[in-house]
């Protein structure tokens, strides 16, 4: 297949095997080596390791299976980010149930509410980076997995945090994130996968990849058993280069979400080709490697033009005054189009006006003042600040509730809030 088509071909001659299986092994062969640390509020140091975890956890199973639990039920699991909560994460696996993690600050009828209508989002507030930080550098920790938004958090902190390889993912990751190699790590690892398809690519880059890299965000390459696509709306395979929707076909086989079903036709071509896209936009490079730039959902089409939010986001976080950035659609009333806005966080002590931020802009993207539709494209009519984003439960900035602060803010005469 020519154009915008990667592949893996290298094989994995790795057994099949599960968690609890692993596990078990650990167990075996060494017994008092530390599992997992914990933390109190108090400071006070819990170490559990992989004997008693497999010890308790067995224990745990085997009273699971006494009230009833069969292979393949699955059984929610609540609760604080504690041992008992580890201990009955694989107890459900090893008694052969399927564990469905719940949100630990929500009550009996709120968790049933949840289960009723999944989909509706959780917020969660972090505040506790520094913290963590501290802990990683006292355990001397050799691998950290780090969000992106607490990723930047930490650098533009300057928390003190010096690791061998920081692990990355779960949504867009900028180029300006490679700050931290050789400050705060030796090695950035950018990771991209998505719940139905597990691990689909990746990338490891060092100090002397940093010069290399000239897009606005990283690249990752497939791994092993994957194959990737671009195409247009269409579906037909994109030239290199050119931006489109990316598909995913993998040896690890998706057809379909619990309590939801699919079109017949999409069923069908799942089934049938293997192909799979979880509407993420982006492009291959000369160097076959795969660009990730958001969603397409969130990309905004002005007057024709469409463009993914981190192009507008990147340049705004760019500015010395900036923590971070949201850039979302919104619709004028008089026009019909969509326009960017924006949300901004910024240091203390450092906010600009919208005017300042404006014409920061217009510098950055040399827009002239005849320049009026590349004014329209990247240049935000609405700027609002705010202390910090609501986060969702996976660490991600939640982009719907940004928009509901907008539009809290505008001028509902002006721009459709509905």
């Amino acid at each position: 297949m020519a154009g915008s088509y990667l592949k893996c071909d290298t094989v994995l001659d790795i057994p099949y095997t599960s968690f609890p299986d692993l596990l078990k092994r650990r167990a075996v062969e060494t017994p008092n080596k530390a599992a997992c640390v914990f933390f109190y509020e108090s400071n006070e140091r819990y170490v559990l390791t992989f004997g008693d975890l497999y010890d308790r956890a067995t224990k745990f199973a085997k009273a699971l299976v006494q009230m009833g639990v069969k292979r393949g039920d699955i059984i929610g699991v609540s609760g604080r980010n504690v041992p008992e909560w580890l201990v009955a994460y694989f107890g459900v696996q090893i008694a052969g149930g399927c564990s469905l993690c719940l949100p630990f600050q929500q009550n009996e009828t709120q968790i049933k509410a949840l289960l009723k209508s999944i989909g509706d989002v959780k917020l969660l507030i972090i505040d506790a980076v520094e913290t963590a930080c501290k802990i990683m550098t006292k355990e001397k920790a050799t691998q950290a997995y780090l969000v992106p938004s607490v990723l930047d958090l930490i650098i533009k902190n300057g928390f003190p945090l010096k690791i061998q390889r920081i692990s990355t993912g779960s949504m867009v990751v900028k180029s300006s994130m490679l700050e931290c190699v050789g400050q705060i790590c030796d090695e950035f690892q950018n990771i991209y996968g998505t719940t139905e398809l597990a691990l689909i690519g990746s990338r490891i880059y060092t100090v002397d990849d940093k010069p290399l890299v000239n897009q606005g965000v990283v690249s990752c390459r497939p791994d092993p058993g994957v194959e990737v696509k671009v195409t247009d709306d269409e579906g037909f395979v994109q030239p290199i280069g050119q931006r489109g929707k990316i598909w995913i076909r993998t040896i690890r086989r998706f057809t379909g979400y619990l309590n939801h079903t699919f079109s017949p036709e999409l069923t069908e071509y799942i089934i049938r080709s293997g192909w799979f896209s979880h509407d993420d936009g982006g492009y291959v490079t000369k160097d076959n490697s795969l660009i990730i730039e958001g969603r397409n959902q969130e990309m905004i089409e002005v007057l024709g033009r469409k463009i993914y939010p981190i192009e507008i986001e990147d340049v705004i976080k760019s500015k010395t005054n900036v923590i971070a950035a949201i850039v979302v659609p919104i619709k004028e009333r008089e026009t019909g189009h969509f326009v960017p806005s924006a949300a901004v966080v910024y240091r203390p002590q450092g906010e600009d006006s919208v005017e300042s931020m404006q014409r920061y802009l217009r510098k950055q993207f040399n827009i002239t003042a005849e320049d009026h539709l590349n004014e329209y494209l990247y240049v935000p009519s609405v700027i609002i600040s705010v202390k910090e984003f609501p986060i969702l439960a996976n660490g991600k900035p939640n982009r719907k509730a940004v928009s509901q602060l907008i539009f809290d803010k505008i001028d509902s005469q002006r721009y459709d809030t509905s």
